[in-house]
Order: structure tokens, then sequence, then C-alpha cells
């Protein structure tokens, strides 16, 4: 039989604004850390060293620390730091408006040389103020005659200019933003940890195969496995206690005996 109830009203009381708007940006945060995993091609799997979660309002960071926990596990990452130098991890970027600023000048390929030599601190004034003045041209630029985005930062990127600028992120750690939400990874990968990202892949594969035989929970298995990859049966052997509890394994062992007889076992 089927039975229709009416759907529940939202009492607003109960609502959390503050929380919702938290929350709705660590969406954003864990889907850039995601984005940057596939773009250096880390599987989730693989632990990573650090995330930095940038903004210069620090209130703004102390809202993310009762959370913290749950994205380092969401992100398989072992620490997130904070960091309100916002300048060291995105830089403004000036490209000149065809339609306003060539027709200033009479000429398009001067206002790119013009505009894309501002520094970011002079970029910076032009978006409080909405204009300046360039004094080798005579003439003002205005917030209409520019595109002005922020682009991220690497270790050898040409902004930093002057003795006082922040230092860009340190060789292998890579930055990704969306609007005022600015991360950065560490995504500098170990032997540890590419040796951990291995055994569970290999757990992972364990609980598949503990799936299709229909095992309960209960049921503890015993393992038996065959790699000619002398890396694989290396984290399989540093990473067995771990591979057991995430597996429910009663013993895991190499047994060189399935290469010759792959009938033997259930092929993972």
């Amino acid at each position: 039989s089927v039975h229709l109830e009416g759907y529940p009203n939202v009492d607003e009381k109960f609502r959390d604004k503050e929380i919702e708007s938290v929350m709705q940006r660590i969406i954003k945060i864990l889907v850039l850390a995601r984005q940057l995993r596939d773009k250096l091609h880390i599987k989730i799997k693989t632990p990573l060293r650090e995330l930095i979660i940038v903004d210069r309002n620090e209130s703004v960071l102390n809202t993310y620390k009762p959370f913290e926990e749950a994205m380092k596990s969401e992100l398989n990452i072992q620490k997130i730091s904070y960091d309100t130098s916002k300048r060291r991890y995105i830089m403004p970027l000036c490209e000149p408006n065809p339609r306003t600023l060539a027709k200033k000048l009479g000429n398009f390929t001067i206002g790119q040389s013009l505009v894309g030599a501002l520094h970011w601190k002079t970029i910076e004034k032009l978006q409080k103020e909405g204009k300046i003045f360039n004094r080798d041209m005579g003439i003002w630029i205005t917030l209409e005659d520019v595109n002005i985005k922020a682009v991220p930062r690497s270790h050898d990127d040409k902004f930093s200019c002057r003795d006082d600028d922040p230092k860009p992120p340190d060789q292998g750690y890579h930055v990704a933003n969306e609007g005022d939400i600015i991360v950065c990874l560490d995504g500098r990968v170990t032997d540890r940890m590419r040796s951990e990202g291995l055994a569970r892949e290999f757990a992972s594969l364990i609980n598949k195969a503990r799936k299709t035989l229909g095992m309960e929970k209960s049921q503890k298995a015993i393992v038996r496995f065959y790699t000619n990859s002398t890396t694989l049966q290396d984290a399989i052997n540093q990473n067995s206690v771990k591979i057991t509890s995430q597996a429910i394994c009663d013993s895991i062992s190499f047994d060189f005996s399935l290469f010759s007889d792959p009938k033997a076992f259930h092929s993972l």
C-alpha cells in the first residue's frame, strides 16, 4: 500500500544561517582541494601532508576550525593550516578592455603593455578608488578600462619584484581559488605516503571481494595474495595491521603458488 503525507514545513526559528554559510564555504574548500588532487593525479586514498586555507579575515578562518577533523578525514590530509597573507597565494592581474582603453590610447598593443605592467598594489588601489592616473601616458585608467582577475601563484612566478612583496608558496604547493575562497595544497608525495595509498587501495579491493562473496562484517577473511610488484608487496607488508583492520582480515600472506594456479583464489 502507498500512504501519502504532506512534506513538512520548515520552521525558520531552527535555522542557523551562520552555520549554513560556513558549511557552504567548507563545501567549496573541499571541492577546490579535490580539484587540485585531480589536477596532480593524486588519488584520494593517498594521504597528503598539508592543506592551507587562506583568508585575510582571521575570524573567518576561526569558523572552520570546529570542522577541521572532518575536513582532514574527507580529504585524507594530515594537517590543515590557516594563513591571512592572501597575496602570498593569489595576485590580481589586469587585462585591457579593448572597447575602452584602446580608444583612449589609439593602440591596443600599448594598452596591453601598460596594463600588464601594473604592480599588484596599484591594481588594488584601482579596485579601491575606481581610477588611477598614468603619468607616462597622461591618462586616467578606470575600472571600465580593464578586466581584473585573481591568478593563483606558484613558487617560480614573477609577481615578487619588490623586496616587500609577499613570497610565493614553496615548491610543491599548488593554489586554487574561487571567488574569495583560496586553498593551497602540498602536493608532494613521499614514499611512505605512496605506500599508505597503495595499502588503502588493497584494503578497498578486499572489501569489494568480501561484498561479492556475501561475507558478513563479523566474518574475518584469510587473505592470500600474489603480485610481481615489489613496491605493492612492500606496501602491503608495511601496512598489514591497518589493512587487516580496514578489511576485517584474520591474516594476510604472500603466496607465490597463486601465480601458477590462478583458479585457486578469488581474483581481485
